[in-house]
């Protein structure tokens, strides 16, 4: 038998997974469209850049400004960048899928046909690529090609009076070489065409993309933060008012509180407690009240969810389903973002994150040079360390010589696991941090969640 009502589930917590609703992103979304007028009208437009901790939405983000770059005739080549992975390749497959797929017309349309008719080679950001049946070698013509393939794509989008968009999701996993041959091209072109590129990464992109070209330091790079209290009660109601549930308040408080505004938690605790409104035999299975009038709004200004059946009693999401939901919350939390950069710490940077734990104060940060004196070593011995554990996701830099954990809830996940390997230490940190007034609250005291055998920390990720 088929269970339509989890089957109607309308959260993603995924990556790269559309939300139903697309909240909090206006401004990025306002600039993107900036940028594409401004280049339709002849001016040029400086390489933007999307930085935000993983789980934010970059991806989603990029997604929607291609469809809304395709919606206006735009050629739009996507790609994610892999380490040791050909992004040459992937935009090359790009072409020989948009020579029939893409929505495009008159000239651009004829240039990427003769692009793929025309054989030979197209070797684009530094790894030999083919657009017909002959091969050439991966260390040759690089930058040139890539170069004569843009121009033939731009100088066709500027007579059919559109453009082409690079987008490039994961852009600090680029080599170097890479950036600078890509960098590179599009300067080159970008004055007189209309060619934009537009990429996404981690919060220290910046530097990285500096480090190959010095003149990246005057890009633009737009944060990509965390949901606000209000934009999580938008995505979160929106797309359950468009199925006739209705969120109570103090549901949405307690998911508020601790999805802390992380898109990806955001999306699992609607997620499960969805779940656990829809399981059969349920006691708290789906209680009747008023659909509210507290319409989202989407991305577009369009309020969501059909006016009519405002005040109409209907189904309801409460917050003893999501007390009920927070066991499985916690389990996919520990399963898959903690375990996986827990997993991956070396002896140095576990010794880290355990210092950082030991330090962290009460806005969730903790100095890098009380880290460094309880690790009795200096600032420049620690920088390795600490820029391999920004890059694996696992800390990042809210201001300068402060560093906090990337993802909610992984300070608790790290206490419970020095509780479970090294008791004694963490017994020890406990004074300190209670002196501080950190927050230690367990989280099976309101959420639901299992108790560790000695308290966990709960808001001091």
């Amino acid at each position: 038998m088929v269970d339509m009502e989890r089957i109607m589930n309308p959260y993603t917590p995924g990556a790269g997974d559309r939300p139903p609703v697309l909240v909090g992103r206006e401004r990025q979304l306002a600039l993107a469209e900036a940028m594409r007028q401004r280049i339709e009208h002849g001016f040029s437009a400086p390489p933007t850049f999307f930085v935000g901790l993983r789980g934010v939405g970059k991806t989603v983000l990029l997604r929607e400004i291609a469809d809304q770059f395709r919606r206006h005739g735009w050629l739009v080549p996507y790609a994610e960048a892999r380490r040791g992975a050909s992004v040459a390749r992937m935009l090359v497959t790009y072409v020989h899928e948009a020579e029939n797929s893409a929505p495009v017309k008159g000239r651009l349309r004829e240039a990427l046909a003769q692009l793929v008719r025309r054989g030979g080679s197209v070797e684009a950001l530094g790894v030999g690529a083919t657009l017909g049946p002959e091969t050439v070698d991966s260390t040759t013509r690089a930058a040139q090609d890539l170069e004569h393939m843009l121009r033939s794509l731009g100088e066709a989008a500027k007579s059919d009076r559109v453009g082409v968009a690079m987008l490039i999701d994961e852009v600090q996993t680029l080599s170097s070489e890479t950036v600078r041959e890509l960098i590179w091209v599009v300067q080159k072109l970008r004055q007189d065409l209309p060619i934009a590129l537009i990429g996404a990464g981690l919060p220290h992109l910046a530097s990285v993309l500096a480090s190959a070209v010095t003149y990246a330091d005057r890009f633009r790079y737009e944060s990509t933060d965390n949901l606000d209290d209000t934009d999580v009660r938008a995505a979160v109601r929106g797309p359950a008012h468009e199925r006739l549930v209705e969120w109570s308040d103090d549901a949405l408080d307690l998911l508020c509180t601790i999805a802390k505004g992380y898109p990806y938690a955001v999306q699992l605790c609607a997620y499960e407690a969805w779940e656990q409104a829809a399981r059969p035999g349920d006691p708290r299975q789906w209680v009747a009240m008023p659909l509210s009038a507290q319409w989202a709004v989407s991305e577009f200004g369009e309020r969501v969810g059909p006016p009519s059946v405002e005040g109409q009693q209907v189904h309801a999401i409460t917050r003893s389903h999501l007390d009920a939901a927070m066991p499985r919350i916690i389990d996919q939390m520990r399963a898959g973002l903690f375990r996986s950069r827990y997993d991956g710490l070396t002896p140095k940077q576990f010794a880290y994150v355990e210092a950082m734990l030991a330090e962290l104060e009460p806005d969730s940060t903790a100095p890098v040079s009380a880290i460094a004196q309880r690790l009795r070593a200096s600032l420049s011995a620690l920088s390795p360390v600490r820029d391999a554990l920004i890059r694996k996701g696992v800390i990042y830099a809210p201001g300068r010589g402060r560093v906090a954990f990337a993802v909610p809830w992984f300070a608790s996940f790290l206490a419970e696991e020095i509780v479970a390997t090294e008791p004694s230490s963490y017994e020890a940190i406990l004074p300190g941090l209670r002196a501080r007034g950190v927050d230690l609250e367990p989280p099976g005291g309101s959420t639901g969640a299992p108790r560790s055998p000695t308290p966990p920390l709960q808001s001091s990720d």
